[in-house]
């Protein structure tokens, strides 16, 4: 059967436990998305369908119809992607997981139809609790100078910051930090200052980018810092870092890159490659997560090497344990601008929420779902809230800097 008659009779709650699995999995297609967003559109400009008039209804719509067209089904699990977040159900039945892919759907109508009516009391009451909505995180940090001098790069101007022994230091657009290295002029006193160095950190809330002076390349998280020298010298290049960071390693087989972890972590050592290193201090393990090349991890007497596509998770108390098969993209979502989740616990999810949006989290109750699902890292923490709240579990309020969770 065709995916809009399937649909229409979807709308008008016509659809048969068999239907109902065949609509299920053809609204999953990419091809029939488009199809889904005219149907439901046209639904809302028109106001054709009963109860469309209010956007805002129509997570609450859907649940009925399939809830209504789903009794019959026996419990089983199923995983359905969505373009929000949803909940995974465990041991429920196709209906529940249905109405979180169509609870997906209709957040593109509450956030992006044009033609919305005026909320009504019910809804100003409920948006009440998203007024004082919180913005994402952005391009912000410290820069401290071995001179113990701090520069603030989200308010300093675009170009060179400061000169340290043969290297300029240049603020360049789009949240970026970079040293461009020249000769090295003939010390008047025949004294080294290779092992001045410099600190970068990232408060919650910001993000930065770094090129070291060998030319690595680094992007730090919120709440992250690295310490690095003005310049690489002798038989190896290292680094220390707390929080999370994603590396480039320029290739130099002379002069091995480390990176210390300060948080009771490991230290790394490769050539060169890339590879993405979380070790918060909230958090109870240090994980490294390797995209391509090689690394050696050692802590205390232990060592642990990793190929590409595997992740070594330490225990601040000693333990390692590689997993092999990593979701690479999910590692590095932060640094391509998302958040991506797969069955994560919600403590960890609002640790990331935390470090990004700044803000003081509070559960009001015992809370332990999991979710799944991908949004952007650009949007207000309000609209992130609402998406979870339409996968079903929880409610969230938002009050100054604080997040209540009931």
């Amino acid at each position: 059967m065709d995916f809009d008659i399937l649909l229409k009779k979807f709308l008008k709650e016509e659809l048969s436990p068999e239907e109902l699995t065949t609509f299920l999995a053809a609204v999953k297609e990419p091809a029939n998305e488009g199809t889904l967003r005219e149907m439901i559109g046209e639904k809302l400009d028109n106001r054709t369908y009963q109860g469309l008039s209010d956007p805002a209804k129509l997570p609450e719509m859907f649940r009925a119809m399939l809830e209504k067209a789903g009794r019959p089904h026996s419990a089983q699990t199923r995983e359905i992607p969505t373009p929000g977040i949803r909940r995974i159900f465990i041991g429920r039945r196709i209906a529940a997981a249905a109405i979180l892919l169509l609870a997906g759907v209709s957040c593109y109508f509450i956030w992006g139809n044009k033609h919305q009516q005026p909320p009504t009391a019910k809804q100003e009451s409920r948006e009440s609790r998203f007024r004082n909505d919180i913005a994402p995180g952005g391009n912000k940090a410290i820069l401290t100078l071995a001179d113990g001098q701090k520069i603030t790069l989200d308010s300093a101007a675009d170009g060179q910051l400061a000169r340290q022994r043969n290297a300029s230091i240049i603020k360049l657009t789009n949240g970026q930090l970079a040293y461009q290295t020249s000769p090295t002029p003939p010390s008047p006193s025949g004294e080294s200052r290779a092992g001045e160095f410099n600190t970068l950190s990232t408060p919650r809330g910001g993000q930065y980018q770094l090129t070291l002076p060998d030319g690595s390349r680094v992007w730090l998280n919120a709440a992250s810092s690295i310490r690095y020298p003005t310049a690489f010298s002798g038989k190896e290049r290292k680094v220390e870092i707390t929080g999370e960071a994603y590396f480039e390693v320029a290739k130099n087989a002379a002069m091995p890159f480390k990176v210390n972890v300060l948080s009771g972590g490991p230290e790394i050592e490769v050539l060169g490659t890339s590879f993405n290193i979380m070790a918060y201090d909230d958090d109870t393990t240090v994980s490294a997560t390797l995209l391509e090349g090689a690394v050696k991890i050692t802590k205390g007497a232990s060592t642990r090497m990793i190929a590409p596509g595997q992740q070594l998770i330490a225990g601040k108390e000693g333990s390692m344990h590689v997993t092999t098969d990593v979701d690479v993209q999910k590692t590095i979502a932060w640094k391509n601008g998302k958040f991506i989740f797969y069955n994560d616990d919600i403590r960890v999810i609002m640790r990331q929420l935390t470090r990004w949006y700044d803000i003081d989290v509070r559960f009001a109750g015992v809370v332990n779902d999991h979710y799944t699902g991908r949004i952007s890292r650009q949007v207000n923490i309000s609209q992130v809230l609402k998406m979870m709240e339409a996968a079903g579990g929880v409610s969230f309020s938002v009050q100054g800097k604080e997040v209540k969770i009931n």
